[in-house]
């Protein structure tokens, strides 16, 4: 992190297809445009009207971008935080300001959709579940473990 960085949270839908890529570096990136609008009630009419519209682009390294591609589509409600940056391009031979944001997260605005997360987690020996076969049968409290441990059959029902 640096210096004077305008971090933003940004709420909005994606607006185009998430497009994922390899860097030079060799580093995944995922980049997809997003749209936020404002939404004002009006009282004497007693109508939600529409407001001015942000245009954006979302740029994502890393894990990030693998988890944005297999995760979001266009026209999905999204939350995203980072770090905004402004940026002069030329466009058609006309100079024109781009609005971007290096997102450090992306997720689902749950207010408009619900998600199924199933997180990634990095396993290491010690953390995967023990089977039937590492505990000794002369302990029965160690196979309690096992069967706490284990994940449940598909069919079963799981108690809460």
């Amino acid at each position: 992190m640096a210096y004077n960085e305008t971090r933003v949270t940004l709420v909005g839908k994606v607006s185009s297809v998430v497009t994922h890529t390899t860097a030079d570096t060799g580093l995944s990136r995922a980049s997809f445009r997003m749209y936020s609008r404002e939404r004002r009630y009006n009282r004497e009419t007693e109508v939600w009207e529409d407001g001015r519209q942000l245009f954006l682009n979302v740029t994502c390294w890393r894990k990030l971008a693998d988890n944005v591609h297999m995760s979001l589509n266009k026209g999905d409600p999204v939350v995203v935080t980072g770090v905004l940056r402004i940026a002069d391009r030329d466009l058609d031979g006309i100079a024109r300001q781009f609005v971007d944001i290096d997102a450090h997260s992306v997720g689902p605005d749950l207010t408009w959709c619900t998600a199924e997360v199933r997180a990634q987690r990095h396993r290491s020996g010690a953390d995967l579940p023990r089977t039937e076969a590492d505990v000794p049968r002369s302990d029965p409290a160690s196979a309690a473990a096992v069967d706490r441990a284990s994940p449940p059959e598909a069919d079963a029902e799981v108690p809460f």
